[in-house]
């Protein structure tokens, strides 16, 4: 991956910030009945122009851009014989092209009131090109596919008595396409059928801070109602298909509270945070040392709305594959020559593995840890580090086969493993 910020300050209320982007992959991968070898290459730019002024005295701040990516895609799909490739199945070459346009207001009204109106317009487009059958069907091996354009608004209305409390309420709506693998899937297919995911979602909540904000909370309640929810089914040969189930409606809670334990020192930057991805932050040396501890929780009611396929009624049983409750909690330390550590435990409940409900996966807990150093080299911002993950050599499945046929649904995950990195900003 490889990406580069910029920002130009016109004056103090005019700031326009781009963002560009590239990335790259080969992957090569056995399955049950194939072994896939495909070479991945994207790009995308984002800017967003943000100016703030007043109206009727009062400040209101307007943000207005636009983010485009697109993607190319090499997948060839061979007979795995025993680990190796065998002769091909088929040779695609996949385009895509997403993007969207968005503009926000924020404004500040009376009794410390904010108000927030916004929206988006999105496009997304799929062009895959059979190479393997271009000889045999000369007019019918490219396929094409567009979705609708659609607008998604968002309103929201902020209230805050004071820095130990903030209550927000929104209402928005959103759209989630399918993924590339969900419109190609490794049998070869193409699914024409395939919809966009449709929501309307209501959310209800309040964070803050106390104590000199050595203690920071978020808690939020939310209510989404789904359309056209996409769900998976594995054939015999192991091949994940995709199909649009009805309604769902997903209503849940989160919540998560860090906060120092002890820390002695002081920076303006802002304060370490667990990064569970393996990425960067603008954290460096010259943080004070401190030990700061921080928990999120989330529960999940997700249900199905009306869902009957193959002659079936799922209606009312819980949304397959969606863990009722996870878990996250660890410990963040840092010192001021840059050196940090941060172990982390995980949970996730059990969960439904078909949409009957009749198979489950067990819950588990797992434990791993990250450490390293983080500083600089002139302007060069360095972070080197490594960790583990599973420590505890826990036996569980991990990216289950949903609605696996012949009840093959579990995959086993990695055993105690081991990673190491290196980031470079500049």
């Amino acid at each position: 991956m490889l990406g580069a910020n910029h920002e130009a300050r016109f004056t103090e209320r005019l700031t326009l910030r781009s963002a560009l982007y590239l990335s790259g992959s080969r992957i090569n991968t056995p399955y049950l009945i194939d072994f896939e070898r495909n070479t991945l290459l994207g790009g995308g730019g984002r800017t967003v122009l943000s100016y703030r002024t007043a109206l009727a005295g009062r400040t209101l701040r307007l943000q207005a851009g636009a983010e485009v990516q697109t993607g190319f895609k090499s997948a060839r799909s061979y007979q795995n014989r025993a680990g190796q490739p065998g002769p091909l199945r088929y040779d695609d070459e996949i385009r895509s092209l997403t993007g969207f346009a968005f503009a926000q207001a924020d404004y500040e009204l009376p009794a410390e009131l904010l108000l927030t109106v916004g929206a988006s317009y999105n496009r997304l487009r799929y062009r895959i090109s059979r190479l393997s059958d271009a000889a045999t069907n000369p007019t019918g091996y490219e396929l094409s596919r567009d979705f609708r354009p659609q607008v998604s608004p968002r309103v929201a209305l902020l209230r805050e008595f004071g820095p130990g409390l903030s209550v927000y309420g929104s209402v928005s709506t959103g759209f989630s396409p399918p993924t590339e693998e969900e419109i190609r899937p490794s049998d070869g297919s193409i699914n024409r059928a395939l919809q966009a995911e449709r929501a309307t979602s209501f959310e209800l909540g309040a964070r803050g801070q106390f104590w000199s904000q050595r203690l920071r909370y978020d808690v939020a309640l939310y209510d989404q109602r789904q359309h056209q929810t996409i769900t998976t089914r594995t054939t015999d040969l192991g091949t994940q298909l995709f199909l649009n189930a009805g309604t769902t409606r997903q209503r849940g809670a989160e919540a998560a509270v860090s906060g120092w334990l002890w820390q002695s020192g002081a920076s303006s930057s802002k304060p370490p945070a667990a990064d569970l991805s393996g990425g960067a932050d603008d954290r460096v040396a010259g943080l004070p040392t401190g030990l700061r501890a921080f928990v999120s929780y989330a529960y999940n009611h997700y249900r199905f709305g009306s869902y009957e396929t193959g002659g079936k009624d799922f209606s009312g049983n819980r949304l397959t594959g969606t863990a009722p409750h996870t878990l996250t909690a660890g410990l963040d330390f840092s010192q001021r020559l840059g050196f940090y550590l941060s172990p982390t435990v995980n949970h996730q409940a059990r969960l439904p593995l078909n949409d009957a409900n009749t198979a489950y996966a067990a819950g588990y807990w797992t434990f791993g840890s990250r450490g390293g150093w983080r500083g600089r080299l002139g302007p060069v911002r360095l972070d080197v580090f490594g960790g583990g993950e599973n420590l505890g050599n826990r036996r569980y499945s991990l990216g289950n086969d949903l609605n696996g046929f012949g009840g093959r649904y579990f995959q086993p995950a990695p055993a105690r493993n081991w990673y190491a990195g290196l980031a470079v900003k500049w």
